[in-house]
Formats: structure tokens, C-alpha cells, sequence
């Protein structure tokens, strides 16, 4: 029951995070809506005004019922497991690219129809894009955090004489990506939204400086905090602890950036003094992102989105990355869907046994067998996984108890009982059939040869 519930946990925080997201596609926004630039003064108009709440309403219709389904799956039982999950959050992500898709096509229709039309003009003020170059935040700076974490983490290897390699590598990666964010907030074009050059340079400051700043403070905290993982890690490998203080954080993380973003839109909103400084470019801008052979740019700031950057395809750069994250996207689900549910293979040879399951095998020579026996449970001790895939039905790959090491599992956690074999060199192995008639007989021929062989 536990993997469904934070399955479905899981899949909810990201449909309403995508989905708070995601509705700022029919929010005006520096003279654009759904993708499409819009006079301030025809924004109101009753065709427009009611294409938007119809884009809305059917947005909003969408993600409620996809949820809905989801707790379908979920209280199906058995049939909410890994891959259906996987499919789910795909299937919520294609389904809302075609529907905001459909409905930037309709507002560009209906502004072809009345004829609507901005400024093509790109305001540019040298002096104020000097001031704040200036101003944002050195490459330097950002190796303070990192520096942190991995004087903490050789410390932590010093006093404890170990570490936990996945655990540091985890804070590691988690930090990089908090440190990377601003990296792009840096990436974003200085905007020019008003004929008063403090208020430009007060409005850049607001949107890239000042959120640079809160990233750097929240990385140096949070490399603290990790430092602190590493040393509780390297102490227990069994506590609790790392688990809450690399999660939590990196979900506040998260919120806060979305909070702050909305808080950047609105404060655009209230700075824009008038049309002429809303640049009319829909014909390169689409619901894959950016297509401008005239701008070398590879990264573009997201013209609905805030704090997020786009690949101009336009680029031959950026098309090799854009066909990358495409083919990673794609190749995602094939690769979790090998750590998915799976069938367990057992082969008796002459001299060995051979089990598998998934990317996952173990041959086990007679002559390194120290003890074989069949048991009701598994040993007394906490248990976690280090490598595997654990359901509720479930458990293979590498785990580790305490006061037994790692071990292998191919376990059926409905069936009460589990053939235990000790290795003379290697970890033990604990496996077992679907029903415990079949444990029984794969342990009896398990047990005929391996008398034959000692």
C-alpha cells in the first residue's frame, strides 16, 4: 500500500504544480496570451474574453478528471503499479501540449480575423543591460556552497571512515540543480517595458539580480543541511533522516521558485507602461518553443513561463540538443519500465543456479554455497533499498539489513515463505515463488542438487 500512496502523492503534486503553471498560458501577460500577442486595449474584447474561459474551463476540466482517474487506478489496487504511472504523468503532459496547442491556434485565428496588430520593435538600453551585467552574481560564487558539501562530506569520510557514495552523490546532484537554476534565472534578457530608464533598471533588478540573490542564500543553507545528510548517513545508513532533509527542502525549493515567479509576473504586469513596448513575434514562437534562423540565440526566455528558458530550434546547437531531450523523454519509460513488475527466472544447472529478474542476475556456484534453508521471514533488522525496485507485491535488486549487510532479493512479499542462501564469497540471496507450493518444490530440487554437487 505504501508505494501507491506515494505514488499517487507523487503524480498529484505534479499534475497541480504543472497545472498551476501551466494556467498562466491564458494569463495576459506583457501583451501575450496563449502564445499570442494581443493590444492591450482589444484584450477585453467579448471573443477574446470568452475563448480564454472556454481555454480555461476545458484546462481546468482536464487536469480534475485526469486526477479522478489516477484515484481510479489507485484504489484498483493492483492495477495502479509502476507503469501505469509512468503512462499517466505522460499521458497528462501530451494531452496538455495538444490542448493549449489548439487553443493558440483559435486566439491567433480570431486575431487574424480582426486584424489585430503590435509593435514588431525591440527596445534595447545599453547602458541599463551594463548596470545589471554587473550586478548579477559571479561563477565563482556559486562554488562556496559546493566547496560546503564536499569539505563536509571528506570530514564525514575522516570521522565515521566511510561514506555513503549514493547518498553523496545525491546530495551533490540536488544541490548542482539548485545551483543550476540560477544559472538560468542569469540566461534571461534584460526587458525593456518603459521610456524611464529607473524604472527599467529597478524592474531588471527585481526579475534577475534579486532572485539570483535568494538562490545563493538558499544553496548555502541547503549545503549545510546536506552536509549534516552526509554525516547522519555515514553514522546510520538506516536512519531516516537523509531521506526528510534531501526531500523536504528540495520541495520548498521548488514552491518557492514557483512563488517567486508569480511574484515576478506580477510585478511585470504593474511596471509595463504601454503597447509600443509589447513586441509582436508569434510566427516564432509555437507550443514547442522558439524557430528563428535570424537570432543565433540557442536558449530563449520563455515568453509565457517566468524564469524558464526555450531552445531555438532554429540553431543546427539547438536542434541537437532539443533531439537529445527528445530522445531521453522518449527512452525514459522503456528504462523504468525494466524496473517495473517482472516474471523470476530460475535455471538449475548441473553445477550452479541462475536467477534473474529484470536488468538483475545472480549465479550462484554450489561450491560457494556456505548454508541453503527455507525461512517463514527475513532476518530481524531494518531494511532498505540500495538498488531495486520494491512494490507491494514485489521486492528484487540490492538491499541492505542491519546486522546483515546487502543482500539480493527476488522476493514475492505475499508469500510467507523464502529460500535463504548464504555465499561463502558474495551477499546473500533470499528468493522465493508466487504461491508457497512453489517455494517449496524449487527449494526441494534447489536442495537435491546441491547435495549431488557437495
Amino acid at each position: 500500500m505504501s508505494i501507491k500512496i506515494i505514488l499517487y502523492l507523487t503524480y498529484i503534486f505534479c499534475v497541480l504544480l504543472s497545472y498551476f503553471v501551466y494556467r498562466k498560458f491564458f494569463v495576459y501577460k506583457s501583451g501575450k496570451i496563449m502564445l499570442t500577442t494581443i493590444p492591450s486595449g482589444n484584450i477585453d474584447d467579448d471573443e477574446i474574453q470568452r475563448l480564454i474561459k472556454k481555454g480555461r474551463r476545458s484546462f481546468s476540466i482536464f487536469t480534475y478528471g485526469i486526477s479522478i482517474a489516477a484515484l481510479i487506478f489507485f484504489l484498483l489496487g493492483d492495477i495502479w503499479v509502476l507503469n501505469s504511472f509512468i503512462l499517466l504523468i505522460y499521458f497528462y503532459y501530451i494531452f496538455t501540449a495538444f490542448l493549449l496547442n489548439s487553443y493558440m491556434k483559435k486566439m491567433r485565428k480570431l486575431k487574424s480575423e480582426k486584424k489585430l496588430r503590435t509593435s514588431t520593435r525591440k527596445y534595447i538600453d545599453v547602458t541599463i543591460s551594463n548596470d545589471i551585467n554587473k550586478m548579477r552574481f559571479g561563477k565563482k560564487q556559486w562554488l562556496i556552497p559546493l566547496l560546503v558539501l564536499i569539505l563536509g562530506s571528506f570530514i564525514a569520510g575522516m570521522v565515521y571512515g566511510k561514506v555513503d557514495g549514493i547518498i553523496v552523490s545525491i546530495c551533490f546532484l540536488v544541490l548542482i540543480s539548485t545551483i543550476a537554476m540560477s544559472f538560468v534565472i542569469d540566461r534571461l534578457p534584460i526587458k525593456i517595458i518603459s521610456s524611464d530608464p529607473d524604472k527599467n533598471r529597478y524592474f531588471n533588478q527585481k526579475r534577475v539580480v534579486s532572485i539570483q540573490e535568494k538562490i545563493f542564500y538558499f544553496s548555502c543553507m541547503y549545503s549545510v543541511l546536506l552536509t549534516f545528510v552526509v554525516f547522519v548517513a555515514s553514522k546510520d545508513e538506516f536512519s531516516y533522516i537523509p531521506f526528510m532533509g534531501i526531500i523536504i527542502p528540495s520541495i520548498i525549493f521548488i514552491l518557492y521558485m514557483v512563488y517567486l515567479f508569480k511574484k515576478m509576473d506580477d510585478f511585470e504586469q504593474q511596471f509595463v507602461d504601454e503597447d509600443d513596448y509589447f513586441v509582436d513575434d508569434d510566427e516564432y514562437y509555437d507550443i514547442l518553443g522558439y524557430n528563428n534562423s535570424n537570432d543565433k540565440r540557442i536558449f530563449v526566455s520563455d515568453p509565457v513561463f517566468s524564469g524558464n528558458l526555450i531552445i531555438n530550434r532554429a540553431n543546427p546547437k539547438g536542434r541537437a540538443i532539443l533531439s537529445l531531450t527528445y530522445i531521453i523523454i522518449l527512452a525514459i519509460p522503456f528504462i523504468l519500465f525494466s524496473f517495473g513488475a517482472t516474471e523470476y527466472k530460475y535455471t538449475i544447472n548441473t553445477n550452479n543456479i541462475v536467477i534473474s529478474a529484470g536488468l538483475y542476475k545472480d549465479e550462484v556456484e554450489f561450491s560457494n554455497i556456505e548454508s541453503m534453508k527455507i525461512l517463514n521471514e527475513l532476518p530481524d533488522g531494518r531494511i532498505i533499498k540500495t538498488n531495486g525496485v520494491s512494490l507491494d507485491y514485489q521486492s528484487y535488486g540490492t538491499f541492505n539489513i542491519r546486522n546483515v549487510g546487502k543482500v539480493r532479493f527476488y522476493l514475492y512479499n505475499d508469500t510467507n515463505k523464502l529460500i535463504e542462501i548464504k555465499q561463502k564469497k558474495g551477499k546473500n540471496i533470499y528468493f522465493n515463488e508466487k504461491t508457497l507450493k512453489e517455494t517449496e518444490s524449487l527449494y526441494k530440487n534447489l536442495t537435491r542438487k546441491y547435495k549431488i554437487n557437495d
